[in-house]
């Protein structure tokens, strides 16, 4: 795990995150630094992440499917709002 062998799954990594006592978001780079994510969205992807064990199967796959519709919609509203201003 520590040279980028292997990926660790959610199970090992809820565990390291209770061994150290921090988030499991912790363990991943969501593209910039603590200090320039707001405490809001800090929150709501500890609430995502907290829930994806919860989860079975089928649940996670609707949870990953009504995702990734929102962000297709969120890019395409960007990308209308880009272009109508050009």
């Amino acid at each position: 795990m520590e040279r980028g062998a292997t990926a660790p799954g959610f199970e090992s990594l809820e565990r390291l995150s209770k061994t150290f006592g921090v988030p499991v978001r912790n363990f991943f780079d969501f593209g910039g630094e603590d200090d320039t994510i707001s405490a809001r969205r800090l929150h709501l992807m500890d609430t995502v992440l907290d829930a994806i064990p919860k989860l079975d199967d089928d649940g996670l796959e609707l949870a990953a499917k009504m995702l990734d519709t929102l962000v297709q919609q969120r890019h395409a509203a960007d990308g209308e709002s880009g272009s109508s201003s050009a």
